[in-house]
This record gives C-alpha cells, structure tokens and sequence, in this order.
C-alpha cells in the first residue's frame, strides 16, 4: 500500500475547501473512509494536526508520518508545521483530560492558534488535551443555522463547551445566549471566543452546573427561550454521577419542551452507537423535524453516519 499516494489522493479531494474565506479549519483525511481506518488529518490555519485512533498504528508512525510530510507538500498552501495526537485512549467526557501532541515537522503552533470557522474566530489549542476547542464537523450544520437566527431572539445553549454555537448565533442575529456547562474550563473558552468576536458579555451569560439540574431550576422559574442547543457528550462524569445519552437524553428532551414552547431546538447525537431511527424516535411526536444534517463532505461515511442534528420546531 503507497500510502503517501493514499494521503495525497484524500488531500486533493478537498481542494475547494482551501478557497473558503470565512473557513481555514477542516479535515483532510478520515480514517477508514480515505483508506487508513483509525487516522485522520485535521488544517488549522497553516498546521496539520494528526490524530491517531488505533493502537496498532503507533507501532507504524515513522513511516506513516513521513508519508503525510511528502503528501503535505502538495498541499495548496504552505505547511508550517505537524504535529501529532494519541488519542487511543477511551475519551472520558473529561474536557481537562490532557492529552499532549508531538511536534512532528516544522514549528510548534501558538499555545492559543485563532482559526476561522463560518466566518468567526475561534481559540484553539493543538498541543494539549483530547478536543481542540473547536469540532470541525459541526461547519455545515452552521451554515444552514445562519439564516434562522434573525428571528431567534434568545438561546440557551446546553453543554456549551467553547461557546461557538453562541457566538456564531450572536453574530448571525440573535439577541442574547445563555452558555451552561459543567466544566469551568469550557466557560473559560466560551468567554475567550466573545472577546475575539468582539461580543459584549457579563459573567450572567455563563453558568457552571450541571444541565438537567438548570433545566429543572429553569422550568420552576418560567425561563423561557427561543432557541435551544442540546449538544451533549456521549458521556460525561460530574458530582452527581455520570450522563449518558441513551439514558438522559430523552429526559432532556422534555425539559426543552417546557423551556422552549413555540421555538426551535437543534438537537445533536454524536455516536455511532445511536442510530438515526433511535436519535428521531426519542423526540417528541408532536415535534416537527425541519431538516437533519450528518456528517459534512469532508468527514466521509464508511457506514452509517455516526452524526445526527436536527432543527426541531417545539409545539
């Protein structure tokens, strides 16, 4: 197996992308679907971010990263470095979780690298822990967003991580966001991606708990909202115990049906455990599905798609 011709056949697959004014960040291979099940390539701006999946593959990573440096220098725009990931750990749900990379070409990226995705900024870090600070594949389920946010009004954005779905609605035409998450560090990054958006805020645009306790909280008060995002991890461990999508998800659904009567949800499921048919069953019957997205081009299926976001009208 060339695999240098599998890395270069992959990289010219995505050309277009490299075009894209309001994007520098996307994937340039995906694993098992680009010919090599258990690695991925990721663009950030002028860097390469390698990420490896599947133990077996360590035992190979001399010549395989020698290959993806040949294969980067056709690459329409200079690379100025590479670096590496193992990820072949279990993925906790613990965003602190560090996970350190190797600089394998070039110079080191900043320890914070700005990149543009559907024409915001956003902080992100390449060097240390499992998730960057940004999810690459999210950049289509964005774009159809954009439209449907001048009339939004007010978002509350559930497991917010860094904040982008925030920011991109405030800068698309939403009035005011409300970002929860569990960890600290998250909220930090939230707050980091206003300031470069150049968005005003205060620290009551950002709540650290638990989401199922705050929805609760929130229902008991009559919060109300316009549009709600339920992006969760597939799991994620916290003081009073562990979420889990098949178990809490459906228990979501409900809190946003009080939280949001008369709005908009987009819900997400990331996992390939869940398939399409479980993800639209979990919702309610008198929900209307506007549109479901899955994974976008450059995340090619090898099988069923492992992504699955709705944009719900709530009754």
């Amino acid at each position: 197996m060339d695999r240098q011709k599998i890395f270069e056949t992959a990289f010219a697959k995505r050309q277009d992308l490299f075009s894209d004014s309001e994007t520098d960040c996307f994937r340039l291979f995906h694993g098992a679907a680009d010919g090599l099940d258990g690695l991925f390539i990721d663009w950030y701006g002028p860097w390469l971010m390698v990420l490896i999946e599947k133990p077996g593959l360590i035992e190979q990573a001399a010549p395989l990263f020698a290959a993806i440096e040949q294969a980067a220098k056709n690459l329409p725009l200079p690379v100025r470095g590479i670096v590496a990931k193992d990820i072949t750990r279990a993925d906790t749900g613990c965003i602190d979780e560090v996970y350190t990379s190797t600089v394998l070409f070039g110079a080191a990226p900043p320890a914070e690298l700005i990149v543009k995705q559907n024409g915001i900024r956003v902080s992100v870090d390449l060097m240390t822990g499992r998730h960057t600070g940004l999810f690459l594949d999210m950049r289509a389920i964005r774009a159809r967003l954009a439209p449907q946010y001048g009339a939004a009004g007010t978002m509350l954005n559930l497991f917010c991580y860094s904040g982008v779905f925030s920011v991109h609605g405030l800068k698309n035409g939403l009035t005011a966001a409300l970002n929860l998450d569990l960890a600290k560090t998250a909220l930090d990054r939230a707050r980091r991606n206003y300031e470069l958006n150049k968005l005003a805020c205060d620290e009551r645009d950002f709540m650290y708990g638990d989401a199922l306790t705050w929805m609760k909280a929130f229902v008991k008060k009559g919060r109300r909202f316009d549009f709600v995002v339920l992006d969760p991890p597939t799991f994620a461990r916290g003081r009073k115990g562990l979420f889990s999508v098949k178990k809490d998800f459906p228990r979501c659904l409900e809190m946003v049906q009080k939280l949001a009567p008369g709005g908009r949800a987009l819900t997400v499921i990331n996992s390939p455990a869940i398939s399409e048919r479980q993800y639209r069953q979990w919702h309610p019957p008198a929900w209307r599905l506007e549109w479901l997205e899955h994974e976008p081009d450059d995340f090619p299926r090898a099988g069923e798609p492992y992504l699955k976001a709705g944009l719900w009208q709530v009754p």
